[in-house]
C-alpha cells in the first residue's frame, strides 16, 4: 500500500550518489554547490535518512541506516540515541518527536516498511516497546496524548490493513477502522485517515483513495473532499490552531495547498512540478514548504513562502538529493538536509 502512495511524483530512481571514497568525501566535504553550512559526513544512506528538528535542545535528528542519532548545532559534535536494528532505507513516517521535545516513538522496521513500535526519551534513556505489530505511518497529536498508526496484516486471509490509537498516558491501544492516518486535527480529538477503495486492485490499475476525519473517542466517521483523482499520491499534511493544510495533487505533476477546514485554496504552483513526492515537507509552523526538485543532472532545495505567494530555489548541487531529508528549525528560520552523502543547513531568506 504504502508504495502505491508515491508512484506519480518519483521522478526517477533513488539510487547512489557514491563516487568518492568515504575519506575523499570527509577530505572534500562541502561541494562547489550552494548548500550552505556543512553539518555532517552520514556516508551513502544521508539522502534517504529523515530529519527532523529538536524543540528544546540545539540538535538535529537523524533516523537511518545508522539508527537514531543527533546533531549538536553548536559544536557538530554526534551523539547516538539509539542504534540500529534496521536495514530499511526510509523513515519519513516510520518515525515522530514529540511536541513537548521529550520523546522519539519511532518503529523497528526491519528489512519492509513494517515493523514493532517503541518509544525512547531522547538522552537514549527509558526505551519501551508500545506494539509488537507489523506498524507503519506514524501520526502524533498536538497535545501529545495519542499516536495513530496502521497496522498491516501481511498474508492473514480475511484481514485488512488496520487503522489504531495508542494513549500514551494508559498505554491502550484502540481499533478506529480500516486505512491509514494522515494527521490529527487541531483539538486532537479526531483523526484525518485515507483509505483505498479499491485495495485488490495492483498499482498499473485503477486505484482509488479516498478520505475520512473520524472521532478517536466514538469513531463518529464522516468523508472529507481532497479533489484527488485515482492515480494521485496521498496528501501531505499540517495541522495547527486555524485548520488542517494539506498538499496534494489535484492534477499529475501539479500541486495545491489548501485548509480543508475552512474550504481555502492557499497555493497553487503554476508549473508543472518535476520533483520528488515524498520530499515535500511543511515548515514547523506551517508558513512554508520545502522539497527538492532535478532537472538535467542537477538538483535543487526548493522553498514556498505560504505567506507572501512566492517560490525559490535556496539550494543546489550535482549530489543526489533525497526523499525525506528536510527538516525545518522550531522558528522557520533555517532549514537542514542533505545532498549525496553529507547533511547541510542553511539559514531561510
Amino acid at each position: 500500500m504504502k508504495q502505491l502512495c508515491y508512484l506519480v511524483l518519483f521522478c526517477g530512481i533513488l539510487q547512489s550518489s557514491c563516487t568518492k571514497s568515504p575519506t575523499e568525501n570527509e577530505e572534500n566535504n562541502i561541494p562547489s554547490e550552494d548548500t550552505g553550512l556543512f553539518l555532517h559526513y552520514y556516508g551513502w544512506g544521508a539522502r534517504h535518512a529523515s530529519l527532523t528538528w529538536s524543540k528544546n535542545t540545539d540538535e538535529l535528528f537523524i533516523a537511518g541506516e545508522k539508527g537514531i542519532q543527533a546533531i549538536d548545532l553548536s559544536t557538530l559534535s554526534v551523539r547516538t540515541i539509539k542504534g540500529t536494528d534496521w536495514v530499511n532505507n526510509s523513515f519519513g513516517d516510520s518515525w515522530d518527536l514529540s511536541h513537548d521535545g521529550n520523546t522519539l516513538y519511532y518503529l523497528l522496521t526491519g528489512s519492509g516498511s513494517h515493523g514493532p513500535l517503541y518509544r525512547i526519551s531522547i538522552d537514549g534513556h527509558n526505551r519501551q516497546l508500545l506494539d509488537d505489530s507489523e506498524c507503519s505511518e506514524l501520526c502524533l497529536s498536538l497535545d501529545d496524548s495519542h499516536l495513530a498508526y496502521y497496522v498491516y496484516h501481511p498474508g492473514i486471509e480475511g484481514m485488512a490493513d488496520s487503522l489504531y490509537t495508542f494513549k500514551i498516558a494508559s498505554n491502550e491501544k484502540i481499533f478506529l477502522g480500516i486505512g491509514c492516518p494522515l494527521t490529527f486535527t487541531p483539538d486532537s480529538k479526531s483523526l484525518l485517515y485515507y483509505y483505498w477503495t479499491h485495495p485488490d486492485t495492483t498499482p498499473s490499475q485503477s486505484s482509488f483513495v479516498s478520505y475520512s476525519i473520524t472521532s478517536i473517542e466514538n469513531a463518529d466517521t464522516y468523508p472529507i473532499s481532497i479533489d484527488t483523482p485515482y492515480y494521485a499520491a496521498v496528501p501531505k499534511c499540517f495541522c495547527d490552531n486555524s485548520g488542517i493544510y494539506v498538499l496534494y495533487w489535484p492534477e499529475i505533476l501539479r500541486c495545491s495547498v489548501r485548509n480543508i477546514t475552512t474550504n481555502e485554496t492557499i497555493y497553487t504552483w503554476t508549473e508543472n512540478c518535476y520533483a520528488y513526492g515524498p520530499s515535500y515537507t511543511f515548515s514547523t509552523l506551517g508558513t512554508k514548504i520545502a522539497y527538492y526538485s532535478s532537472a538535467w543532472g542537477e538538483y535543487a532545495l526548493n522553498l514556498v513562502d505560504l505567506s507572501s505567494k512566492k517560490e525559490s530555489c535556496i539550494a543546489y548541487s550535482q549530489q543526489k538529493c533525497g526523499a525525506h531529508s528536510i527538516a525545518f528549525s522550531p522558528d522557520d528560520s533555517k532549514i537542514a538536509f542533505a545532498f549525496g552523502e553529507c547533511i547541510y543547513m542553511k539559514e531561510i531568506p
